[in-house]
Formats: structure tokens, sequence, C-alpha cells
């Protein structure tokens, strides 16, 4: 158990150096891009006010 402790101690990585490869910058935009999207595309206000988009009311006949 102390093995693996020290062992993963050892193996912790500082933020700078994780975002420095390719791969990681490229799903981090990726991320960034989908979250600006569904910002400014209004998604959120549809799923906020969907229960009132989608509530049926009785028709006066």
């Amino acid at each position: 158990m102390q093995n693996s402790l020290e062992k993963e101690r050892s193996d912790k990585v500082p933020l700078m150096q994780a975002f420095s490869t390719p791969a990681a910058k490229r799903g981090l935009l990726i991320g960034l891009g989908v979250m600006f999207i569904q910002q400014f595309g209004g998604i959120n206000a549809v799923v906020f006010y969907t229960v009132k988009i989608f509530k049926v009311t009785p028709r006066e006949t």
C-alpha cells in the first residue's frame, strides 16, 4: 500500500505540462468551442424553458 501511494505521488504532472501536448490542446479547444456554441446558440434557454415550451394547455372549444 505504501509503495502504491509513493508511486502515485511520483507520477503527478504539473498542470502546464499536462496541457503542453498537442492532443490535450486539441481536446481543450474542442471543449471550449462546444461550450461557446452552446452559450451563444441559445440552447441553454431552450433547455431551461423546455417544460413551459412543451406544456400542453387545455384548449377552449
